[in-house]
């Protein structure tokens, strides 16, 4: 799992990539929902966003910030949302796996880079999108990660991946910069590139 992924365009279509694989992993799986608000200051700002249903701010979904439910398995691989600690090799982009569940934290080992192995445990935080694509700012409590089967084309920038699928289900105009990322995946030096054009989700499983 450490050098292999799906790449998809956008986050609704990793979200039912990582859904779908998720489903035929075998396991118990745990459920966890955040605690969504909008902050004080803009509710001071605009009374209305006061108003603002938590089942409406449990909808919204966007890039930087896990969905409100997270469902999740012992050996889930998973990759950091938030710099958490640089030394110990918890940054932004980090892939790691789950190996234990609780109620409040998540125990997780690094599978990329020079702290492989580390285990170290995960709790929920405050979280909200840098660039909020809503008139107010969201706070969403929820742990700092995402499932990482599949994962957007965006957010791969900068991984050590071998083994690389495509999942295209409609037509994406792939840009040069798109490409050249391509490249490097197959530039890295000692790494066998598996790229595959995916047409169906359930061709999805043997790149695991």
């Amino acid at each position: 799992m450490q050098k292999r992924v799906v790449l998809a365009s956008t986050k609704d279509v990793v979200d039912k990539i990582n859904d779908y694989v998720l489903s035929l992993i075998p396991g118990e799986e745990k459920e966890y929902c955040s605690a969504d608000s909008v902050d004080k200051s803009d509710e001071l700002l605009n009374p209305a966003f006061g108003v603002l249903t938590a089942e409406f701010l449990n909808s919204l979904k966007t890039s930087g910030i896990p969905n409100h439910k997270l469902i999740i398995k012992v050996g889930t691989p998973i990759i950091l949302l938030r710099n958490l600690d640089q030394a110990d090799g918890l940054c932004n982009r980090t892939r790691l796996i789950v190996t234990r569940l609780g109620s409040s934290v998540v125990e997780v080992e690094i599978i990329i880079g020079p702290n492989i192995g580390h285990r170290t445990y995960i709790p929920r935080m405050n979280l909200s999108p840098s660039d909020s694509p809503w008139p107010f700012k969201l706070i969403r409590r929820q742990f700092p990660f995402m499932v990482s089967f599949a994962m957007t084309i965006n957010k791969s920038q900068g991984q050590s991946l071998a083994h690389v699928g495509l999942y295209l289900p409609t037509p994406v105009f792939l840009t040069a910069s798109y490409m050249l990322h391509f490249h490097e995946f197959k530039a890295k030096k000692g790494s066998t590139f598996l790229f595959m054009i995916i047409k169906a989700l359930p061709k999805i499983l043997p790149l695991m």
